[in-house]
C-alpha cells in the first residue's frame, strides 16, 4: 500500500494487490502525473468508482518508482568503486597486462606491461603490439590477435622479441581471452610471461644433458640407476661390461647380475648403510656376464635424493678384475718374500734422508729387542744407536750417497740392542727417489741379523790369531794389532810403548816338572798380565817363553811404572802345582815410539835388545831401550803407592756455584799427592800411574770416605749451609770391583747419602751401563745421586741416560769452550740442556771464577758452575 499527491492537492491511498499495477509499468512518471490529472478530473465529474481504483494504481507505481531509483544509485555507486578497484588492481598487478583491440593496437596497459616492453604507458596506448615487439614479429601478432578474436578460450603463443632499450633478445609468452565490455564492445586481454632466464636454464640444461650424455658414453666406467633394486637406466658402458642389451636390463632386477643370492645380500649390506647415511657405499663384488663368465667389479653407490631412498640409486661400476688378479700375483710373491725374510731373519726399513722419519718393519725391531711402537727411528736415533767405532765410516758413506755419486749402499755394522748388547746387521739399500731441489732421498732396504755370522768368522779369526795354550794374541795377532796402533800414531804423532817380556829360567822349570806344569806356569802368567792391563793395552804370546805388551798413549815413565808394575804381579803369584808353589820372573825390554822415520821393525828390535839387556843385568827387571831412564817413574810410582798406604793423601775441594742464585752449593773433593821435592805431583800423570799401579779403587774409597765424614760433620754443625752436596768420583777400578763400595753403602747414614753425588766418567757409562748400574745400585738405593762427567766429548752416545738414573750432567769442557766460536757447539749443547731439562738433570760446566765466564755459562743455560782452582 503507498499514497501519491494529485495535481489538486488531494492525497489518495493505494492499495496494491496482486497484478493490479502491471500495466502502468512502462510508464514515465510525467506520463503518469498527467493520467492521474486526467483520471482525477473525471473523478470530479463522474466521481466514477473505477477512476478512483485507477488513480490508487498509478500512486503505488509511483512508490515503486521511487524505490526502484533509489536501489540503482546504490547500485551505481558500487558499480563504480569497483571499476576503481579493479583498475589499482589492473595497473599495479606483478604480472604484465594489455588490452588490445582487432588491429593489434594497445588500448590499454599496466606498470608491469610497460616496465616489460621498455616504453612508458602513455607512449604504448596506440602502438601496434607487433611494432612494439619488433619487425619480425608484426604479421605474427597480428595473426595471433585474430585468432584469439577467433577463440572462445585462452590463446597462447611465444614470441622471441628485442624490446626497445635492450640489445638482448628477450623470450615471450603471450596468453589472451576475449572480454565484452559494458557498451558491448570486445577487446582482447592479454598478459606478458617473460620466459627469457626459463628458456635459458632450460637450454643450459639440456646442453649439459648432452655432454652428460656423451659423457657418460664415453666414460670408461659404467653406470645405472636403479629403483627399487630394480634398473632404470643403464650407460653403454655398462652394457659393454656386462654383455647385456639395454632391453634385456630395463626393468630387471639387478639379482641377476650376482652369480647367487649370498654375494648380492652381501654387497646390500656393506654399502647400504653409506647410501642410507647420504653419503658413498663402496664395495668390491663379483658379478655374472651374460655369458656365464664371472668378473670383479668395484661399485660406488649413492642416493638420488638421500631423504627419499624410494627416489633410486645412481651407481658406478668399474672392471678391477685385472687388478685384483694382479694383487693376488702381488699377494703370491709377497709371501714368498715373507717367508724368505723370516727364514733369513731379515727386516725391512724405508728412510728419508738426510734426517728424515725410518719407518721399520716388525723383524727389524725384533731384531733389536723392541716391539711395533716402542721405538720411534730417525737418523740421528739410527746414528745413536751404532757402535762407536762404526758410527763414523757410516757418516761419511751418507754425503755421497746424497750427492748422487751412489744409488745403493752396503755395510756391516753393529747396532746396540735394548738389553745393551751390540747386533752385527747386514745393511742394504737402494735409492728410489730423489729430489735434487731440495738435496734429500728416499731408500728401501733390508736388514739382516748377521751376529751368529760375525760371531762365527770372529771365532775363526780368534782361532787364528789366538795362542790356544794361552788365549793370548798370537804372533800373527798381536802383530796386527801393533800395525794398526803403529799407523796410528804415524798419523797423530802420539806416543805408544812396546815391551817384550821373558820368563826366567823357564828352561829349568820345563826339566824339572815337564812341560805340562810348564803350560800351567805360561797359562798362569798369561793371566796376570791380561788381568793388570789395560781394555786398551794389547797382551800377546810372542814365542816360546815371550810375551809382548803394546800400550796406546804411553809415555815413556808411565810405561816403566806399568811394566814394573805387572812384573811385580807375576813374581808375586805363586803356582800351585805338583804340591810345590812356584814363583816366576820377568825379564822385560821397553821401546816407546820416537818419530815418524822409525819403523815398526826398528822398534821391536829395540824392545828385544832391551829385554837382553835385562837377562844380561841378573834378571828380573826392566830395561829401556837406548839408555832411557825408567828412574824417575819408579821412584814417583813408589811415591803414590807410599801415599796411599800411609794415608797421606791430601784431600782438596772445589766448589760448586748455582748460577742462578749466585750462592755456593756444593763442592767436589779430589786426591792429590804430595811430593818429596816439588811440593805436589801432576794431577793427570799422578791419577794414571796409579790407575797402572791398580791403587785407584783406595783412592776412590779415601775420596768418598772424606766425603761421608765431611757429611757428617755438616749434620752436626748447626751453622753449615744446608742442601749442600758433595761431589767425589770414581773409577773403573771402583766399578769392576765393588765390594768397598756395598760396605760403604751399608754404614752411610740416609741424610748423608742424600747429599752425596758419585761422579763417573760417561764413557764408562757409554761402554757398561748394566755393570755400572749393578755396581752403585746398593748406594744409589740409599738415596745417593749419580753426575756423569764429561758429558758430549769425543764418541759420546746419550742413549744411557734411558737406563740410567743420572741427576748432574758434567758437561765435556771442550764442549763448552767451542761453544763461544761454533754455532753448532751451541745447538749442540742447546740440545744437551733441553735433554737435561726434560730428565730432570742439573748441568755443570767446570772453569774460573770470574765474572765473564758466569755470565757466558749463565747465558749458555748451564746451571751450575765447577770452579777448576781448588783452594
Amino acid at each position: 500500500m503507498g499514497s501519491i499527491t494529485s495535481p489538486s492537492g488531494a492525497i489518495l491511498t493505494l492499495v496494491a494487490v496482486g497484478g493490479v499495477m502491471q500495466r502502468y509499468q512502462t510508464m514515465s512518471r510525467n506520463d503518469l502525473i498527467r493520467l492521474l490529472s486526467s483520471a482525477e478530473a473525471r473523478l470530479r465529474a463522474e466521481t466514477d468508482q473505477d477512476a478512483l481504483g485507477q488513480l490508487h494504481d498509478l500512486e503505488l507505481h509511483q512508490i515503486e518508482l521511487e524505490l526502484s531509483n533509489r536501489e540503482l544509485i546504490a547500485a551505481q555507486t558500487e558499480l563504480e568503486a569497483s571499476r576503481e578497484r579493479f583498475s589499482i588492481l589492473f595497473d599495479f598487478a606483478p604480472v604484465a597486462y594489455l588490452g588490445l583491440d582487432r588491429n593489434g593496437l594497445i588500448a590499454q596497459s599496466n606498470l608491469a606491461a610497460a616496465k616489460l616492453l621498455g616504453l612508458e604507458r602513455a607512449k604504448l596506448s596506440g602502438l601496434p603490439l607487433g611494432a612494439v615487439l619488433g619487425k619480425g614479429n608484426r604479421s605474427r601478432v597480428l595473426n595471433y590477435v585474430r585468432a584469439a578474436f577467433a577463440s572462445d578460450g585462452v590463446t597462447s603463443k611465444e614470441f622471441r622479441v628485442r624490446v626497445r632499450g635492450s640489445a638482448a633478445e628477450r623470450d615471450l609468452r603471450l596468453d589472451s581471452c576475449i572480454t565484452i565490455g559494458i557498451d558491448g564492445s570486445s577487446q582482447c586481454l592479454t598478459t606478458l610471461i617473460d620466459l627469457t632466464e626459463l628458456r635459458r636454464a632450460q637450454r643450459q640444461l639440456s646442453d649439459s644433458h648432452h655432454e652428460l650424455s656423451a659423457l657418460i658414453a664415453a666414460a670408461p666406467i659404467g653406470i645405472g640407476i636403479v629403483r627399487q633394486r630394480v634398473f632404470q637406466s643403464v650407460s653403454p658402458r655398462l652394457l659393454e661390461l656386462t654383455g647385456y642389451s639395454e632391453q634385456a636390463l630395463l626393468g630387471k632386477s639387478a639379482r641377476m647380475l650376482y652369480p647367487d643370492k649370498a654375494e648380492f645380500e652381501r654387497v646390500g649390506r656393506i654399502k647400504y648403510p653409506a647410501v642410507a647415511a647420504g653419503g658413498v657405499g663402496e664395495v668390491d663384488a663379483v658379478w655374472r656376464r651374460q655369458d656365464g663368465s664371472l668378473i670383479e667389479v668395484l661399485l660406488h653407490s649413492a642416493a638420488i635424493d638421500a631423504s627419499d631412498l624410494d627416489a633410486g640409486v645412481v651407481f658406478t661400476v668399474l672392471d678391477i678384475s685385472a687388478r685384483k688378479q694382479v694383487e693376488r700375483e702381488l699377494e703370491a710373491v709377497r709371501q714368498q718374500l715373507e717367508l724368505a725374510l723370516v727364514g733369513g731373519d731379515v727386516g725391512t726399513y724405508s728412510a728419508q734422508l738426510p734426517g728424515g722419519p725410518i719407518q721399520a718393519d716388525a723383524r727389524y725391531l725384533a731384531m733389536l729387542g723392541y716391539r711395533p711402537g716402542e721405538l720411534v727411528l730417525d737418523g740421528d736415533t739410527w746414528l745413536a744407536m751404532i757402535h762407536p767405532d762404526d758410527r763414523d765410516n757410516l757418516e761419511k758413506r751418507i754425503p755421497p750417497l746424497l750427492a748422487g755419486e751412489f744409488d745403493s749402499f752396503e755395510a756391516e755394522y753393529r747396532m746396540r740392542h735394548r738389553q745393551g748388547h751390540w747386533v752385527w746387521v747386514l745393511d742394504r739399500a737402494r735409492v728410489y727417489r730423489r729430489d735434487a731441489e731440495a738435496g734429500t732421498l728416499e731408500t728401501a732396504g733390508t736388514h739382516m741379523d748377521i751376529t751368529h755370522r760375525r760371531e762365527a768368522e770372529g771365532r775363526v779369526v780368534h782361532l787364528v790369531e789366538h795362542d790356544e795354550l794361552t788365549g793370548l794374541l798370537n804372533r800373527r795377532g798381536i802383530m796386527r794389532s801393533i800395525e794398526t796402533i803403529y799407523a796410528q800414531a804415524q798419523r797423530s804423532g802420539r806416543p805408544f810403548a812396546l815391551a817384550i817380556l821373558d820368563l826366567d829360567h823357564f828352561k829349568a822349570v820345563n826339566d824339572a816338572y815337564g812341560h805340562l806344569v810348564g803350560d800351567i806356569v805360561l797359562r798362569s802368567v798369561a793371566a796376570t798380565l791380561h788381568d793388570e792391563m789395560r781394555s786398551a793395552d794389547w797382551v800377546g804370546r810372542w814365542g816360546g817363553e815371550e810375551f809382548i805388551l803394546v800400550i796406546p798413549d804411553c809415555d815413556k815413565a808411565t810405561a816403566m811404572v806399568t811394566l814394573d808394575r805387572v812384573r811385580g804381579r807375576v813374581g808375586e803369584r805363586g803356582i800351585e802345582t805338583e804340591g810345590q808353589t812356584l814363583h816366576i820372573t820377568l825379564s822385560a825390554g821397553l821401546a816407546v815410539y820416537q818419530a815418524e822415520s822409525e819403523t815398526l821393525d826398528g822398534l821391536i828390535e829395540r824392545a828385544d835388545a832391551a829385554m837382553y839387556q835385562a837377562k844380561q843385568r841378573g834378571r828380573d827387571r826392566s830395561v829401556a831401550a837406548d839408555g832411557e831412564d825408567g828412574e824417575q817413574a819408579i821412584f814417583v810410582a813408589g811415591v803414590i803407592r807410599d801415599a796411599v798406604q800411609n794415608n797421606a793423601l791430601e784431600i782438596r775441594s772445589r766448589p760448586l756455584l748455582d748460577l742462578r742464585s749466585q750462592e755456593w752449593c756444593g763442592e767436589e773433593l779430589i786426591a792429590r799427592v804430595p811430593h818429596p821435592s816439588c811440593g805436589e805431583l801432576d794431577s793427570g800423570s799422578c791419577l794414571d800411574l796409579a790407575q797402572r799401579l791398580g791403587l785407584m779403587q783406595q783412592i776412590d774409597h779415601i775420596v768418598v770416605d772424606a766425603a761421608c765424614r765431611r757429611l757428617q760433620a755438616e749434620r752436626l754443625d748447626q751453622e753449615a749451609a744446608p742442601g749442600q752436596v758433595v761431589m767425589a768420583g770414581l773409577s773403573d777400578d771402583s766399578i769392576r770391583h765393588p765390594g768397598k763400595l756395598d760396605a760403604l753403602a751399608e754404614a752411610l747414614p740416609s741424610e748423608a747419602a742424600t747429599r752425596l753425588v758419585l761422579m763417573v766418567d760417561e764413557a764408562r757409562i757409554t761402554l757398561r751401563p748394566a755393570r755400572i748400574l749393578d755396581a752403585l745400585g746398593p748406594l744409589l738405593g740409599r738415596g745417593c745421586k749419580l753426575a756423569i762427567d764429561g758429558v758430549c766429548g769425543i764418541g759420546s752416545s746419550h742413549r744411557f741416560l734411558i737406563e740410567v738414573p743420572a741427576a748432574y750432567l758434567v758437561l765435556d769442557p771442550d764442549l763448552v769452550v767451542r761453544c763461544g766460536e761454533s754455532q753448532r757447539a751451541r745447538a749442540l749443547l742447546s740440545g744437551i740442556l733441553s735433554t737435561a731439562g726434560a730428565l730432570g738433570c742439573i748441568t755443570i760446566a767446570r772453569g774460573t771464577n770470574d765474572e765473564q765466564t758466569r755470565a757466558q755459562l749463565k747465558a749458555l743455560g748451564i746451571d751450575r758452575l765447577l770452579v777448576a782452582s781448588s783452594n
